[in-house]
């Protein structure tokens, strides 16, 4: 396990703040990304944080038993690496590769965001508490991006 460097922590919440946040809610979770007391709020909010985000890019993830059936259908790329941002101790603020991240995080009931480090997003998740509560976000340009997916 790796620890994210200063710099990957601030690139992938900014990511995800950008791409996945509600636009009302952005500058004040931005606003967090540079101080430690503001991550620390953040982090306190995390298991339901789910009213904050934007769903127009959003697919419901809980269904998937697995995640090799996850990585899978939706085509990502299970070696890249992500940025774990968790309520899990030994979570916080953590690097590793996507299948190894979502190995430790998805279905556990803790709050997690977990962001593609790649120069070119590649996919976002929030999996929250509750099991209703598992996101996948993916850039228009994936190609199993689904342009009916984020409606409700």
């Amino acid at each position: 396990m790796i620890r994210a460097t200063n710099s990957q922590l601030q690139i992938g919440l900014s990511s995800f703040v950008l791409n996945c946040v509600h636009h009302n809610r952005r500058d004040r979770f931005i606003g967090f990304i540079n101080s430690t007391r503001g991550l620390k709020k953040w982090l306190d909010q995390l298991d339901h944080f789910q009213r904050n985000l934007d769903y127009t890019r959003a697919v419901s993830i809980e269904s998937f038993k697995t995640t090799n059936d996850l990585i899978s259908n939706f085509k990502l790329p299970h070696k890249s690496d992500v940025l774990i941002f968790s309520t899990l101790k030994d979570m916080q603020a953590v690097v590793m590769n996507l299948a190894d991240a979502l190995e430790e995080t998805y279905k556990i009931g803790n709050g997690s965001i977990l962001c593609s480090l790649s120069d070119q997003p590649l996919c976002w998740f929030y999996l929250g508490e509750e099991d209703h509560a598992q996101y996948l976000f993916l850039p228009r340009s994936h190609e199993g991006y689904d342009r009916t997916m984020g409606e409700r």
